[in-house]
C-alpha cells in the first residue's frame, strides 16, 4: 500500500474538521453576547473568560496567595475618613507585578497586557498598608473615531501627536474598597500631578511635553464609575466589535493549515492591533467577521490640561492641571464615600481561588 497517497486527503480533513470546530465556537460565542439582555449577562459570559486568563498562571498565584490575599483589607480594618490614597509603580519588580497580576482577577472582565508603553500603578492604602485600586496605562487605540473627533484631529495632527494619549486598561477599586465607591476615587487619582510626573520619569517628553489625556474604555457602555466626576467625559461608543471571546491559539492553528505565509511570526506585542489583524485573516477563511458581536462599549477622557485640545494640535503649550493626590482623595471621600459608608455594611472579600472556583463550577 502506497501511504503517501492518504497524506492529502487526510490533510483536508485535519483543515476541515479545524474549521468547522472553530466555526462552531465562534458563532455559539457571539449569539450568545449578541442575545445578553443586561450587563449582568454579558459579566457572566466575560468571566469565563477571565478564569481561561487565571488557569494559565493559577499554579502560581495559588502558592503565594497568602501573602498574595494579605494586601486584600477586611472591613474591620477600613476607616474611610482615614483613607490616605499612595501610588506604588510596579516596574520590574516581581512582588509588585505577581500582585498587581493576582489583584486584576477580581475585575468580571479579562484583562490584557497592552503593546507599546506600559505602565503600572498598585494604589496603597496608607493608613492600613492595603491596596485600594489598581491602574494600567499603556498605548492608545490608533483608530478611535469617537476620540478624534472629541479632540478635533486630523490625520496629521494625530499621527504627530498620539503619543500624548494614554490609554487605561486597567482603572478601578478592589473589594472591599469597590463597595465604597473607592473606583471614582482611583479614577481621579489617574489625573493628579504625581501620576503624570511618574509617566514623564518612565517616558520622558515628546514636543517639549508629556501626556495630555487618558482615555478608557468600558466594557459596559456608560460607567456608573465615572458619571458625575467632573473631569472624565464621556464621548461616545465603539463601532460593536470586540476579540475578546476568540481563542486566538485555535485561530493561530486554522491560519497555518491554510498556508498563512506570515501566521508563524505573529506573536504579543507585534504592533498594536495584533489580534485584530489575527482576527480579519481567519474572517476571510471563515466567511464572516468574527469579531463582529454588536457590543458597543463607552469611551471615556480626561484631560490633563485646560487647553489640551491646542496641545494635541500643536498650537500651544498644555497649561497642566495642579491636582495633588491629597486634595483630590479629601473630595472625593467627602463627596462620594464617607456618605456611602453610612449607607451600606461591607462585606469581607473572597479570595481570588474561591472565586476562580465558583466560576468554574458555574461554567460546568
Amino acid at each position: 500500500m502506497n501511504i503517501v497517497m492518504c497524506k492529502e486527503p487526510v490533510e483536508k480533513l485535519k483543515a476541515l474538521s479545524l474549521v468547522d470546530i472553530l466555526k462552531k465556537n465562534i458563532i455559539n460565542e457571539i449569539e450568545r453576547m449578541k442575545s445578553a439582555k443586561n450587563k449582568n449577562e454579558l459579566r457572566q459570559i466575560y468571566i469565563k473568560y477571565v478564569y481561561r486568563n487565571y488557569i494559565k498562571v493559577r499554579y502560581k498565584l495559588e502558592l503565594y496567595e497568602d501573602e498574595l490575599f494579605s494586601y486584600v483589607a477586611q472591613p474591620d480594618e477600613i476607616n474611610v475618613r482615614n483613607i490616605s490614597p499612595k501610588i506604588v509603580r510596579v516596574d520590574g519588580n516581581r512582588k509588585l507585578r505577581l500582585l498587581f497580576r493576582y489583584l486584576t482577577f477580581y475585575w468580571s472582565f479579562p484583562v490584557s497586557e497592552g503593546v507599546g508603553r506600559r505602565i503600572k500603578f498598585i494604589i496603597f492604602d496608607e493608613y492600613n498598608n492595603k491596596v485600594i485600586g489598581l491602574i494600567g496605562l499603556r498605548d492608545p487605540v490608533i483608530g478611535l473615531k469617537a476620540r478624534d473627533k472629541w479632540i478635533g484631529w486630523n490625520l496629521k495632527e494625530k499621527k504627530k501627536y498620539l503619543w500624548h494619549v494614554m490609554d487605561a486598561g486597567v482603572l478601578g477599586a478592589i473589594p472591599p474598597y469597590s463597595q465604597l465607591l473607592g473606583g471614582k476615587l482611583i479614577s481621579s487619582i489617574l489625573i493628579s500631578k504625581e501620576i503624570r510626573k511618574e509617566i514623564e520619569r518612565r517616558y520622558g517628553l515628546r514636543h517639549g511635553f508629556s501626556v495630555v489625556l487618558y482615555t478608557t474604555i468600558t466594557v459596559y457602555g456608560k460607567s456608573s464609575m465615572l458619571s458625575r466626576l467632573k473631569y472624565w467625559h464621556f464621548i461616545g461608543y465603539t463601532t460593536g466589535k470586540t476579540t475578546v471571546h476568540i481563542d486566538f491559539d485555535l485561530l493561530k492553528q486554522l491560519l497555518i493549515s491554510n498556508n498563512d505565509p506570515e501566521v508563524k511570526k505573529y506573536k504579543f506585542g507585534d504592533g498594536p492591533n495584533w489580534k485584530l489583524r489575527l482576527a480579519r485573516k481567519a474572517s476571510k477563511i471563515l466567511g464572516f467577521d468574527i469579531t463582529d458581536v454588536g457590543i458597543r462599549r463607552g469611551i471615556y477622557a480626561a484631560p490633563l490640561a485646560n487647553n489640551f485640545r491646542e496641545a494635541l494640535r500643536g498650537i500651544e503649550k498644555p497649561n497642566y492641571y495642579d491636582f495633588s493626590i491629597t486634595d483630590i482623595s479629601e473630595y472625593v471621600k467627602e463627596r462620594y464615600m464617607i456618605p456611602r459608608s453610612k449607607r451600606i455594611k461591607l462585606y469581607p472579600p473572597l479570595r481570588v481561588s474561591t472565586i476562580m472556583k465558583m466560576v468554574r463550577s458555574y461554567e460546568s
